[in-house]
């Protein structure tokens, strides 16, 4: 939106002739000729022309009377601009021509602008200058508040903090005046990077003098706290070349002092650039902004310092008030010791697309108020927001996708894919999206561990309890598939599919047989008779104790699946397992038993979708859900609530990414750096950890479990399980505030063991020749060239066994769990989440999202003015890198560490046995684990 202010023009302009002239207005309107035109264009003056006044004033009059405008009414604006002219005349070596050019600029602004320029209205460069006087301004003048198109305009500083792409069109329509159109446009590069584009083209009524004003910027962002940008203004003129030769630098900066208090600041001119013989002094301008009240009420002052014309500067305000949901009203105001400027109107928004309208005018310092015009705006940008109009019967698509890791890994522009917190809060914000009462979710093949899967069905319920229709097209039958679309109101099936809904099933791997083949033989010590993570290298066959868990954690997926299908479909049990056992089938027998609600093509999906569920009308079915995003982000004091992600193999140092796989593992000295950020942190309030690791390194899970101790002494820890959290990854939870684990998590494993792999008798077969030497009876106890003595195992026994002691009395310490009870469940078994629900390992079933909740209200916390942060981030640039925002003003020691990251050097040939079995490169020969099984899962 554009402001259109229009400053008349009188006899004080006189004194922009740098002659010293007392009785200004005693030349009134009575100089008029084509003197100032051919002045602006180089022709020389006749005598009869300069006859009676000053060259320079004769220029500007017959500029005047050019464009057939008439000002008797001198005000006290003009006069100051033509003392500071005389000033400029009299100290510095400025030619004839030069002092008539910045007395016409006077002319032009008042003539040509729609109002003072956007950058003059945030305290623009000289407004003498006409190349200062080509600019469209917008009608709400806010330095610190407007992170949008206008942020080039307005302050490149903001450019960093714009969140969304967007296009403005401004024009400006002035009473019987000249008009103006300008284009502006930000685009974020990344989440704190960000590009500015505007150009304006202004032509006077005479058409006698376009020009056009181009801006590019870029801006950064720190933090979310401060931003910095530049700003590059050139300009074009086909009728002036000094116009067309023009060119400035200016920088912005934005800084959150508080959460609800910006400071802004705009240095124009930094470069000092010349202007028909000028340098041009640097103008600063501040300003102090504030979003509140959940960005309802944004308020934005501002004072400009260094405007020759007016040497006790200016100061000016705008206020912009959410009337209702995508109906913004504003109104802005300047003061300065000539004049007071004020306009006000209202933007509507209709999602992608924006609508502003404004009025303008103005009240001089001799009391006259004028009415300047009228100012529109349109705005696009991609994504929906908050709007006017809502069409009732609106539905949209949500494709799920096949995976999602816990956290997406990123590119230079931003993540790379989507994580499964962000899968999860996308389901969770359209359930409170009032736009849309329908939702078709597409399934495909699902990659998802159960725990997962059950997390996404617990957000789509949440869905559907919103009061919106789910309704699920399945483009793979499988049973991972069924089983989260079997929870939307109605299922279909592309025709070309069947239903294979045909159960569980998992697989164990043994290799003692193909190890001693090889000459190669496995040492390990085990504590207790359920840990059987040793027993693939072991054993020929599964143990008694492995096949006993195995069955059980197969039987209690089995029956959770079951028993949530029969409950969605209103389905006996018996008769869901009964179908299990005969599929494969076709559509038209899953109907018939009333597992499906039909086969449909997708083109087809909506007149269908009419037709079962009785609508009115046939559905129009958006292609993509954009979640509503506010126009600014409030700046009320957010609480924070920081989730870290301990996911894969626990391992001592710093977390790795092995290369090739992706295969990720998990470093104790990144946690603990995270986890006493966060306990220095004062804006963080609480911390979720989500664990989805087998467990690891029982040094590195020891120092993991101190740190998430240390931290529940001063705020709430609450771990929220994902697929897995057992052994090692029960161990750092054991002493959180609150375990909330998935029903199919697979937790416990509270054991230990180690060991080594003695390759003697393969290089003996190889050939290859070894001799040892040593000092100390065990100094070689992990050489892969030695075995295990019954001394040298018994030594091994006793210290696992210290080390489980230790593991049983934190889990009684975290747990507060009587000690026998806890021996009792930690024998190395593995239990499921419910089990463990029911032994005392956990405290309650959810999943992250309830995990979330549960700090917020233990923190009393406003879930409106939470912020979520997820760390630490993958980056493409190194195994594990950490975007954390940085609490500037905060303790002294709330600046995050630089984490060192490393990537596992593997050869690529054995680089995809990584995932599968970390342990061949993870860990030291010999280092104590509490691992899982490997290879455990379904």
């Amino acid at each position: 939106m554009v402001r259109a202010a229009v400053a008349p023009l009188s006899s004080s302009l006189l004194k922009a002739t740098g002659q010293r002239y007392t009785g200004c207005q005693d030349y009134g309107d009575h100089l008029v000729g084509p003197i100032g035109i051919r002045a602006l264009l180089g022709t020389e003056l006749t005598r009869s022309e300069s006859a009676g006044v000053p060259k320079r004033a004769q220029a500007l009059w017959d500029f005047q009377r050019a464009f057939g405008e008439s000002f008797p009414q001198t005000t006290r604006a003009q006069m100051h601009f033509c003392n500071w002219i005389s000033r400029a005349t009299r100290h510095r070596a400025v030619s004839k021509r030069a002092s008539c050019v910045m007395s016409l600029c006077f002319a032009w602004l008042s003539l040509l602008l729609t109002g003072p320029a956007a950058a003059q209205e945030t305290g623009s460069a000289n407004e003498g200058l006409v190349v200062d006087g080509l600019g469209l301004p917008d009608s709400r003048p806010a330095l610190s508040v407007r992170a949008d198109a206008q942020a080039i305009t307005l302050n490149p500083g903001l450019l960093g903090l714009v969140e969304m792409a967007e296009l403005d069109v401004e024009m400006a329509a002035r009473m019987e005046r000249d008009a103006g159109v300008g284009l502006f446009a930000a685009i974020p590069i990344t989440s704190f990077f960000g590009l500015g584009f505007a150009t304006q083209w202004q032509r006077a009524s005479s058409d006698e003098v376009f020009a056009r004003n181009y801006q590019l910027g870029a801006g950064l962002s720190l933090a979310d706290r401060l931003g910095l940008g530049v700003r590059y203004s050139f300009f074009g003129s086909e009728e002036s070349l000094d116009i067309d030769r023009f060119s400035s630098l200016d920088l912005g900066l934005t800084l959150r002092l508080i959460p609800a208090l910006v400071l802004s600041m705009v240095v124009e001119h930094l470069d000092t650039p010349r202007f028909r013989g000028e340098w041009l002094d640097p103008i600063l301008h501040v300003g102090l902004g504030s979003v509140v009240l959940d960005g309802a009420l944004k308020l934005d002052l501002s004072y400009s310092d260094g405007l020759a014309q007016i040497p006790d500067g200016r100061a000016q305000g705008t206020v912009m008030v959410s009337a209702a949901d995508g109906v913004e009203l504003f109104a802005d105001g300047s003061y300065d010791e000539l004049e007071s400027r004020w306009g006000g109107g209202l933007e509507l928004d209709f999602g992608n697309w924006g609508f502003s309208l404004g009025a303008h005018g103005r009240t001089l310092a001799v009391g006259s108020t004028e009415f300047d015009g009228l100012s529109f705006g349109l705005s696009v940008r991609p994504t929906h927001t908050s709007t006017v109009f809502e069409s009732s019967q609106r539905w949209v698509r949500l494709v799920i996708p096949g995976s999602a890791d816990e956290r997406a890994a990123r590119t230079l522009f931003g993540p790379a894919g989507t994580s499964f917190a962000q899968l999860l809060l996308t389901l969770q914000t359209l359930a409170k999206d009032p736009r849309y009462d329908g939702v078709v979710l597409e399934i495909g093949g699902l990659g998802y561990g159960y725990a997962q899967l059950f997390e996404l069905r617990d957000a789509v319920q949440e869905v559907r309890a919103a009061g919106k229709t789910v309704v699920a097209y399945l483009g793979d039958g499988s049973t991972r598939s069924y089983a989260l679309g079997s929870v939307c109101n109605a299922v279909y099936l592309s025709p070309g599919q069947s239903l294979s809904v045909t159960g569980l099933s998992t697989s164990l791997t043994f290799y003692a047989r193909g190890l001693r083949f090889l000459g190669v033989e496995p040492e390990f010590v085990k504590i207790d008779e359920y840990k059987s993570a040793p027993d693939a290298y072991l054993r020929e066959m599964a143990s008694d104790e492995q096949l006993e868990q195995m069955d059980d954690y197969l039987e209690g997926i089995f029956e959770q699946v079951i028993g949530a299908i029969a409950q969605s479909r209103n389905l006996d049990a018996s008769l869901v397992r009964g179908a299990i056992n005969t599929m494969p089938m076709r559509p038209s027998e899953a109907r018939a038993m009333g597992l499906l609600d039909g086969s449909v093509y997708s083109d087809e999906l909506a007149t269908r979708i009419a037709t079962d569920l009785g609508l009115s009308s046939v559905p129009a079915v958006e292609s993509e859900y954009q979640p509503p995003r506010p126009r600014e982000e409030t700046w009320t004091a957010k609480s924070r609530i920081a989730v870290i992600y301990v996911d894969g193999p626990i391992i001592m140092g710093n977390s790795v990414e092995v290369p090739i796989s992706g295969a990720m593992a998990t470093g104790s000295d990144t946690i603990i750096q995270l986890l006493d950020w966060a306990g220095a942190s004062r804006s963080v309030e609480g911390v979720v950890l989500r664990i989805d690791s087998p467990g690891g390194s029982a040094h590195a899970s020891d120092l993991i479990n101190r740190a998430v101790a240390k931290l529940a002494e001063k705020k709430p820890v609450v771990v929220s399980m994902g697929n897995v959290a057992a052994s090692g990854g029960y161990y750092i939870a054991a002493p959180a505030t609150r375990i909330f684990a998935d029903p199919l998590t697979v937790t416990g494993s509270i054991g230990i063991f180690a060991g080594k792999f003695n390759v003697k008798g393969l290089m003996a077969w190889l050939g290859v020749g070894h001799l040892t030497l040593k000092k100390g009876d065990f100094s070689d106890i992990f050489s892969p060239m030695t075995s295990w003595s019954d001394e040298t195992r018994a030594q091994i026994t006793d210290e696992m066994t210290t080390l489980y002691e230790e593991f049983i009395d934190r889990v009684v310490t975290g747990r507060h769990l009587d000690p026998s009870v806890a021996k009792s469940v930690g024998d190395g078994r593995v239990w499921t989440g419910s089990t463990a629900l029911q032994k005392g390992l956990v405290d309650e079933l959810g999943g992250l999202t309830d995990a979330i909740d549960s700090v917020r209200i233990a923190r009393g916390l406003d879930a409106d003015s939470l912020e979520v942060l997820h760390l630490p981030q993958r980056s493409p640039l190194s195994a594990y890198a950490v975007a954390l925002p940085i609490d500037l003003f905060s303790v002294s020691n709330d600046d995050i560490p630089a984490l060192e990251t490393r990537t596992l050097d593997v050869p690529p040939l054995f680089a995809a046995l990584a995932g599968r079995f970390p342990e061949l490169w993870l860990y030291e020969e010999g280092e104590m684990l509490m691992m899982l099984p490997f290879g455990f899962g379904v």
